[in-house]
């Protein structure tokens, strides 16, 4: 029996140790997500301004470009669940917090978590937030959350390790990795002409019982910002004409009502940039998210208005 396990062990060793090795790798390598939980812990008594949303802020809002002291804590698929538990959670660890920006964009308050969500050991392990029970060893691996993701992303370091990631202390990634306008050369014909399928799937999601959800979530927030004097925004992002064009009509429409139903009962104070003239073609990295020149302005925007 003592034999068989010293060879189980010499067999398992060299595997733990790999295993062990991708995961300090994972933890340690330039990370959107693990910089912006760094900051967020470093910071969090002297943090003026919580932003939180999905890619569009998370790729859309640089705290580079802020008067406050600004915290970015918006994901890529962060719905309004998970935007629940980051605030709830970060405004107990925020002494100096006066000001929360949150997304209110069109898509989002039709969706809902997903307890297959990849992601949702990240905030376990960096925020301590579990709003689905998880498995021990997610608890405690980022690897193990998606193995074929991270897999993709060291094999992509070591494809680009001439590149170095550009991302600030902030957790805002400077470069665009991914531009698709930007492959298409910023050609307006180009980018029409390929928005159809583009766009075929994108944020096509119609669920009331998810819309019902998501305004006692906003409720919430709203009524804890009241209690402690946080001064609350609501902002809907920057798009692009043929993402607008792609809007379902009836989700739209609910969408509006409910804008003006807080607007109505909460006087919130919220600012659209949907259509504004201010973002072109070439602020953005496909239709509904804005490249790092765009986030530029929408930063330097969006400081104005907290500043008033």
């Amino acid at each position: 029996m003592k034999t068989f396990l010293l060879k189980s062990l010499f067999f398992l060793l060299p595997v733990l140790l790999l295993f062990a090795g991708v995961e300090w790798y994972i933890r340690n390598s330039t990370n959107s997500f693990i910089s912006k939980a760094n900051y967020f812990i470093k910071n969090s008594d002297s943090i003026e301004v919580l932003v939180l949303g999905t890619s569009h802020n998370q790729n859309g809002v640089n705290p580079k470009y802020f008067s406050f002291k600004t915290c970015n804590l918006a994901y890529a698929s962060q719905n309004i669940q998970l935007d629940s538990a980051v605030f709830f959670t970060a405004a107990k660890k925020l002494k100096n917090l006066k000001k929360v920006v949150f997304e209110m964009d069109y898509h989002r308050m039709e969706i809902d978590s997903d307890d297959k969500m990849y992601r949702l050991p990240w905030y376990y392990i960096y925020y301590g937030i579990e709003i689905y029970p998880l498995k021990t060893i997610n608890k405690y691996s980022l690897y193990s959350s998606n193995t074929a993701f991270f897999n993709n992303v060291i094999l992509d370091d070591i494809k680009n390790k001439d590149q170095a990631k550009e991302i600030n202390e902030f957790g805002f990634v400077e470069k665009n990795y991914s531009n698709e306008f930007e492959k298409l050369d910023y050609d307006s014909l180009k980018v029409n002409a390929r928005a159809k399928a583009r766009l075929k799937n994108r944020h096509k999601e119609v669920s009331i019982e998810a819309f019902q959800k998501n305004q006692r979530r906003i409720e919430a927030i709203i009524g804890y910002c009241k209690k402690n004097n946080i001064e609350l925004y609501f902002f809907s992002s920057p798009l692009y004409q043929t993402y607008l064009d792609s809007k379902i009509p009836t989700k739209e429409n609910r969408f509006k009502t409910y804008i003006n139903e807080l607007i109505s009962k909460h006087q919130i104070m919220y600012y659209n940039f949907e259509n504004s003239k201010k973002f072109t073609l070439t602020d953005f990295s496909n239709e509904d998210h804005l490249n790092a020149m765009g986030a530029e302005k929408y930063s330097k925007t969006m400081d104005s208005i907290l500043k008033l």
